[in-house]
């Protein structure tokens, strides 16, 4: 045994002490802390692709996440989430292995900030903490979500409206220890500024953001989804949305100039959903991509909020402009205890990724969850399978994403 794997055990063993330790510390704490919760995660990655890293990647780890929040003192509370995650070994690090599970251990202080609450004023919160925006959030698609280092300000709902607004500094990725500046356009920046609004209520439910990504780009996205009841105990469903961008400050990714536009429409029949989105980024030729959206937060993540992203790409990992559709089925079985879904999507880019390419890429999509019942409850096992295409390049890519979690 190698040196790295030796010291393996002991550092797994001494941070599940901690996690097991610290969820049962409210009995001995004298009541200073208030909440305390977590979860376990073991995944198993495996990639087959024949694009720039040809061959099959596979990646274990196992990890977890432990947060605790103390109990308010007029009003001021502190916060901190502990993460880890260890292969155990397992990986052929580097050359095989899928390194944005990761691949490696990392071990991390997510979370730590204080919380000021009054009421009806709503709630600030300063310091290392999950932010969620449809265009700058976890991505917690992997052992670790993202986490943002900032201020944030939630106002309280009133007559299904809510405010929000942030300045963020830095962040850390989804594989990263540490905070910094650097985005996943690998660009280092100052952070954003964002504001957002949003309503729930009739049926009717809606989002508007206003994002300054300092030194690349201003952006608007607005989001609407409207549900009605109609025959048969069936629901309809629609949406809408639309992104506006432009360059801003010393525009380090040159000229910004884009306007996607995304329609949605579905129904639910029981315990079957089905929807079909449309998605078109408007071509603007000289702009950055061709008029693609700048998404510093969400890009390669494929984690961001238009309508025809999947598990792996979508339009903004086409780094192009162009229109896509995606067909998207949901189904509960077994009240609830296993959760299916499947979906097609294309991809009509304007300017092809790959040389050699023919055709326009596609992705199929199929995931399956199960959640046991009774003493179990908190328990989930999900698998993922994704396969997307590249015609005529070939550029072929299979993801297989095996996760067993554990809430407490």
């Amino acid at each position: 045994m190698n040196q790295r794997n030796a010291k393996i055990g002991p550092r797994l063993l001494a941070w599940l002490v901690t996690l097991l330790g610290l969820s049962v510390m409210p009995a001995y704490a004298g009541g200073f802390l208030g909440h305390v919760d977590g979860k376990l995660r073991l995944y198993d990655f495996q990639r087959i692709n024949q694009g720039n890293k040809p061959g099959t990647l596979r990646s274990f780890s196992f990890g977890g996440m432990l947060h605790a929040d103390t109990k308010a003192f007029r009003g001021l509370s502190a916060g901190a989430t502990f993460a880890a995650a260890e292969p155990l070994g397992l990986n052929d690090f580097p050359t095989k292995t899928d390194n944005s599970l990761p691949g490696n251990t990392v071990t991390s202080l997510t979370e730590s900030y204080l919380t000021y609450r009054h009421a009806g004023a709503g709630m600030l919160r300063v310091g290392n903490q999950i932010f969620k925006s449809p265009w700058a959030n976890p991505s917690d698609s992997r052992m670790i979500p993202a986490t943002f280092q900032g201020v944030v300000y939630h106002s309280p709902k009133l007559y299904g409206f809510s405010l929000t607004a942030a300045r963020i500094f830095r962040w850390k990725g989804r594989t990263a220890e540490h905070f910094g500046t650097i985005n996943l356009l690998k660009q280092s920046t100052t952070g954003f500024l964002a504001f957002g609004a949003a309503y729930h209520g009739h049926g009717l439910s809606g989002t508007f953001w206003h994002y300054r990504f300092y030194s690349l780009a201003d952006m608007e996205h607005l989001q609407v989804k409207y549900a009605r009841k109609i025959y048969g105990g069936a629901t309809a469903l629609l949406g809408f949305q639309y992104i506006h961008e432009t360059d801003v400050g010393s525009a380090r990714l040159g000229k910004v100039d884009t306007d996607a536009y995304g329609l949605l429409a579905g129904a639910r029949f029981g315990p079957l959903t089905l929807t079909l989105g449309l998605n078109h980024i408007t071509p603007n030729p000289g702009a950055y991509h061709g008029g693609d959206i700048v998404s510093p937060y969400t890009h390669s993540y494929a984690t961001d909020p238009l309508y025809t992203t999947s598990m792996t790409q979508g339009m903004v990992e086409q780094n192009s402009a162009g229109n896509a559709w995606k067909l998207k089925g949901v189904y509960w079985a077994f009240r609830h205890r296993i959760r299916m879904i499947a979906s097609y999507a294309r991809y009509n880019v304007d300017t092809p990724v790959h040389t050699g390419q023919t055709g326009n890429p596609h992705e199929i999509d199929i995931d399956a969850t199960y959640f046991p019942p009774g003493k179990l409850k908190g328990l989930s096992l999900r698998d993922r399978v994704g396969f997307f295409d590249y015609p005529g390049a070939p550029k072929t890519f299979v993801y297989n994403r095996v996760m067993v979690q554990y809430l407490f």
